[in-house]
């Protein structure tokens, strides 16, 4: 029982872990669970610390304990379900969620969860009622998308008109919007970041040593991966490498806010809310992609960055645009009327940093020999 914990170790370690110092967080809950092994705050917040690690199997083994303990613990069935969910494993997750309904039909965060369950399964009609019953997060950008993918263009321009005279600060409608402007011929009025193409940076951090030794620590971790339907013939690491405490990423860290740094001077005086509303403070979240021979990325935006950016650590060999990245306004099987779309392709080297806004597409082009091993990263609002 919780109880039995002094609420200033509770309050403690909630903080640890709301700020991100993981590493702390744990050496407190294993020195308390010596007291109260079965305390479900102290496993909880251990399941969940394991989620952020991405040590996905961890977390459940944790979350089924306390089950045992308590059968309709909300807090433990998410944390299995979203282990689940991130392992692949949406068929399995999706009975936790339900579960959680049967206990609470009205939670937020797990109604969102199961729309996008079903619509990371094309379901988009079942998706839309489960976003509108959510109201959680970004549930009305998604229910946008859900229109876009059906193809109920005259809806979509709806909702897309009602958004119009809010804070134009959404990557997932400034994507839309891009999109309905060439797709549907009309005007772009979502002013986020216009012309995204013009906002590609690319610059090499010239540290062949760094590079090196990072490559060695990333053969040598041990994290699980996470599922991720865009990758073929690669591996994306689970949760956010920047939590962990090790002093390669801390200084990986410091390298991309120098970057950054250099980006946002460059394009300081353009007239857009990507300038105007640049975050203040610096979250980072980042993860590791690991592509084999005939691996690539299928387009995709970060919908929770505001500006996404890639390390390359390791490329295949030159050879035509193989390898390569390439941006564009499609992406997301959205529906297209044309092939019209405008696109960039870009050639890198190792060491090559290269950042863009969060709302634009992006891509590799696939490549026949050798590895690809890259660091991607958002900087989040």
């Amino acid at each position: 029982m919780t109880e039995k914990i002094n609420q200033n170790i509770i309050n403690k370690i909630a903080y640890l872990i709301k700020s991100g110092n993981l590493s702390a967080a744990k050496k407190d809950i294993n020195y308390a669970l010596k007291k109260d092994s079965n305390s479900i705050f102290l496993l909880n917040s251990l399941s969940l610390i394991f989620f952020k690690e991405g040590k996905l199997n961890e977390s459940i083994d944790i979350s089924k304990k306390i089950l045992l303990l308590d059968d309709n613990n909300v807090d433990a069935l998410i944390n299995i379900g979203n282990s689940l969910k991130e392992k692949g494993e949406s068929k399995s997750a999706l009975k936790f969620f339900l579960k959680i309904l049967e206990i609470d039909k009205s939670n937020e965060y797990v109604n969102y969860n199961i729309a996008m369950i079903f619509y990371d399964a094309k379901e988009f009609n079942k998706a839309f009622e489960f976003f509108k019953l959510s109201k959680y997060a970004d549930f009305n950008e998604k229910m946008m998308q859900c229109k876009y993918k059906i193809g109920h263009f005259e809806e979509f321009n709806s909702m897309l008109n009602n958004e119009i005279n809010k804070p134009n600060i959404s990557r997932t409608i400034s994507s839309l919007s891009a999109h309905a402007s060439v797709n549907l011929k009309q005007k772009d009025k979502y002013k986020f970041c216009n012309n995204p193409l013009d906002f590609i940076y690319k610059k090499n951090i010239d540290n062949h040593r760094f590079i090196k030794e990072l490559i060695e620590k990333i053969d040598k971790m041990e994290i699980d991966n996470r599922n991720q339907d865009l990758l073929k013939n690669g591996e994306q690491t689970a949760g956010n490498i920047f939590e962990k405490a090790d002093k390669h990423f801390s200084s990986l860290k410091e390298i991309i806010f120098e970057a950054i740094n250099v980006y946002y001077k460059k394009f300081q005086d353009e007239n857009n809310e990507f300038i105007r509303q640049w975050p203040k403070s610096k979250n980072i979240n980042g993860w590791i992609i690991n592509m084999s021979e005939n691996g690539f990325l299928k387009p995709h935006i970060h919908e929770e960055g505001w500006i996404s950016g890639t390390l390359y650590l390791k490329l295949p060999k030159k050879i035509n645009d193989q390898g390569k990245i390439k941006f564009g306004i499609h992406g997301y099987d959205y529906p297209k009327l044309h092939d019209d779309f405008p696109s960039k392709t870009v050639s890198l080297d190792e060491g090559d940093i290269i950042m863009f806004p969060s709302s634009l597409f992006h891509e590799t082009i696939p490549f026949q020999e050798e590895k690809r091993i890259c660091v991607a990263f958002d900087i989040n609002p």
